[in-house]
């Protein structure tokens, strides 16, 4: 399930990609917190190519903000990079996307092997983007009605 929040709303997609970038000042615990699970997440690595991970992992951020992109505000330009290519040396590319409007969204370059690839996810349409206190907007959120989100990609 997706939380959408009223159109013009980009902060919490800038935010997202913000952080993958600069995750700021972290307290201490949660600074060593994040030193023990790298360390368990360097062992459980071992066994695997160093290169097919890297890839896998830049592909898993790009899914997250195409997520973030269309479940959380209408539409709008912006680029993703960097977006892993293959396997290989190639050098990544930046995924740019344009709002063509009604629900279409223009991806370039296009990463898959059918034109006019039609999507759909689930989600809330909120009226608001901002509630007084927790309790508000989770009164709002359970209240809005589940729809399908489609889009087309192009």
């Amino acid at each position: 399930m997706v939380h959408r929040l009223a159109p013009g709303h980009r902060s919490l997609f800038r935010a997202a990609r913000q952080h993958a970038r600069e995750p700021g000042a972290l307290a201490e615990d949660v600074r060593a917190f994040i030193a023990r699970c790298e360390a368990q997440q360097a062992e459980e690595r071992r066994p695997f190519d160093a290169a097919a991970l890297r890839v896998n992992y830049q592909l898993l951020q790009v899914w997250d903000l195409l997520g973030l992109y269309f479940g959380c505000q209408e539409p709008f330009d912006e680029r993703i990079w960097p977006v892993p290519t293959g396997y290989g040396a190639s050098a990544p590319v930046t995924l740019e996307l344009r709002n063509l409007g009604r629900g279409k969204v223009s991806l370039d370059p296009f990463p898959f092997d059918v034109p006019g690839l039609r999507v759909q996810m689930r989600g809330k349409r909120l009226a608001s983007k901002r509630y007084p206190d927790e309790a508000s907007f989770r009164k709002a959120y359970y209240q809005a009605t589940s729809e399908a989100l489609e889009f087309e990609l192009v």
